[in-house]
């Protein structure tokens, strides 16, 4: 030591009484010193004290050598949250770090180092991007519910509501807005005792009143609202939602005088209203034009419930009746179910309120059903590495309507790729030509079922471009587009439905190859004769995943049970 640099001596002196983790380097090699608090850093690396810099972080040299190199010109650097790969745990990790790298001078002012002073900043920055991701979902899931979603202080102020809220009352802000304003002046005393009533006890806020929209006019919602309470029990507030019931309540409150009425409201929507009798266990469905194509009795009589249930797909039977018995004892609900009608399989959305008497017993159970069948609901999804833009891709494109989806990048879409519901797929990226290349070669063998886009940082590269449309792009933007652009680019690209057996066709539109890579291992396995446990030992699946394969299989098929299954594979063996 006696003939190490004075100022080498006193930076060593400086590090080693700092607890926070700090390295030098020195000497023509850029030999390694470093703290306790730097320890852990390397602690899996064996014995770095001396060693050169770089063989020491080989892994992460490509990465931290610009501002490491620059520090030896003598320019000293900060970075925030710079991500640097590192060896932990047996494998390559993904880590972000704050630093700042000095040069290290000798006596004579030379410099001869690098001082580093290292902060990790991985956990912070995970947690950050989760809560980013949760946020964006909860966003997503709020603005693309049907019903309106708020939450208001105790005085019935607005402080949030959903993006369908927004546009039933047209409002930007919630701020300065109380709920109770918008009620109609008829429905106000119930609604002020109704709450009072749910104030000053554990049940919730519930029933049927009429708000007022942005154009002055007024439907009719079943609403309901939860208290939210202080750890003091001081009432803090109230998370509410609306369900439409304004046609329903229309037709089911007509008599005779409003005939008329409810045969315009019929025939205005491919929408059956039905209520179901709780005491005779019947369902009825209120306008005619409809009844068949919910297999209910044409001629208008009621139909037993448990019949009309049995014509529902198996594994949506107990989910509809258990949601029934649930809407009895006072909740509204909403979901999707099957049936099997003449025309084939077809798939409804339903809504479903409780309707009490006189006496405040709910004694009936009326709703609305919904034909979804040749819905195709928009979908998008964003392949991005960079979770921040990702997460701006993902929430514009759920703004728009689409239902979005994010992937950190091509490896993780590729492993769900083949059981992807049809949509159009965003590939963006900032500069990485050769990881665009390789998602791109990926999305050519997805066929026409997910169609895609790129948009990245092509410059004049307009070979690139070529290429990329050639692999099979539907279109190729600029990186900095307008999220406008991107969006109307998506919604331009043709999506094809998953598609079914043509109704009364006797024959299936699918074929072998239109099926998934999951759902043509399940249906060899079906064809083998294996059972859904069997199946899922074999795939490493659980039975009932296997069990929804074959619910698809076969509504992709057209077929209607497990025997028409089998026959069908015989006839494509044939």
């Amino acid at each position: 030591m006696d003939g190490w640099d004075p100022a080498f001596v006193a930076a060593l002196d400086l590090l080693l009484g700092s607890r926070f983790p700090i390295f030098i380097t020195w000497g023509q090699d850029d030999q390694i010193f470093f703290n306790d608090a730097y320890a852990p850093i390397v602690e899996l690396k064996g014995d770095c004290l001396g060693r050169p810099f770089r063989e020491v972080f080989r892994e992460a040299w490509s990465t931290v050598s610009p501002p490491f190199i620059r520090a030896l010109a003598g320019y000293a650097s900060f970075s925030e949250d710079f991500e640097v790969p590192l060896v932990r745990g047996g494998g390559l990790a993904r880590s972000w770090w704050s630093f700042s790298y000095s040069p290290a001078r000798d006596t004579a002012g030379a410099v001869r180092g690098v001082l580093g002073v290292v902060y990790e900043t991985t956990g912070r920055l995970l947690a950050e991007r989760a809560l980013r991701s949760s946020e964006a979902a909860l966003r997503s899931v709020t603005d693309t519910a049907p019903g309106l979603l708020w939450r208001c202080a105790p005085d019935g102020s607005l402080a949030w509501m959903n993006q369908t809220l927004q546009i039933y009352l047209d409002l930007s802000l919630p701020t300065q807005v109380r709920l109770q304003d918008r009620i109609h002046p008829e429905d106000l005393d119930r609604a002020e005792s109704t709450r009072a009533e749910a104030e000053s006890g554990p049940q919730a806020f519930s029933g049927q009143f009429r708000l007022r929209d942005a154009d002055g006019g007024f439907r009719w919602f079943f609403i309901r609202a939860q208290q939210v309470w202080a750890g003091d029990g001081r009432l803090v507030g109230w998370c509410g939602s609306a369900v439409d019931i304004h046609d329903w309540r229309l037709a089911a409150t007509a008599g005779p005088d409003g005939q008329d009425l409810l045969k315009e409201v019929a025939e205005a929507s491919a929408s059956l209203l039905w209520t179901i009798d709780l005491g005779t266990g019947t369902i009825t469905g209120l306008n005619p034009e409809f009844r068949s194509a919910w297999a209910l009795p044409p001629s208008g009589e009621t139909c037993p419930l448990e019949t009309w249930l049995a014509q529902l797909v198996d594994e949506d039977r107990a989910k509809v009746a258990s949601t029934l018995d649930h809407v009895s004892r006072g909740d509204a609900a909403q979901g999707r179910f099957r049936v099997r009608t003449e025309g084939g399989l077809r798939t409804f959305h339903a809504t479903a309120f409780p309707i009490a008497s006189q006496d405040g017993v709910i004694r009936r159970i009326g709703g609305l059903l919904v034909d979804v069948t040749q819905s195709i609901e928009a979908r998008a999804y964003v392949v991005h590495d960079d979770p921040s833009a990702q997460n701006r891709l993902v929430h514009a494109f759920s703004q728009a309507g689409f239902k979005a989806r994010g992937f950190d990048g091509v490896e993780a879409f590729a492993r769900l790729a083949d059981d992807l519901e049809p949509g159009v797929v965003v590939l963006a990226s900032e500069a990485d030509f050769d990881r665009v290349y390789r998602a791109a070669a990926l999305l050519a063998r997805t066929g026409k079922r997910l169609p895609w886009l790129v948009t990245a940082r092509l410059g004049d590269r307009l070979d690139t471009v070529v290429q990329l449309m050639k692999l099979g792009a539907a279109d190729v933007l600029p990186y900095h587009a307008a999220l406008s652009a991107l969006v109307s680019a998506a919604r331009a690209v043709k999506v094809s439905p998953a598609r079914s057996a043509e109704p009364g066709s006797g024959q299936p539109r699918l074929t072998l190859s239109d099926l998934s890579r999951r759902e043509l291992e399940v249906f060899e396995g079906l064809r083998a004769g294996g059972t859904n446990k069997s199946i899922a030992r074999a795939l490493s699946l659980s039975p009932r995943t296997v069990e929804t394969y074959r619910a698809q299989l076969m509504e992709r098929l057209g077929v209607r049970n497990l025997a028409e299954l089998l026959q069908l594979a015989q006839k494509m063996d044939r």
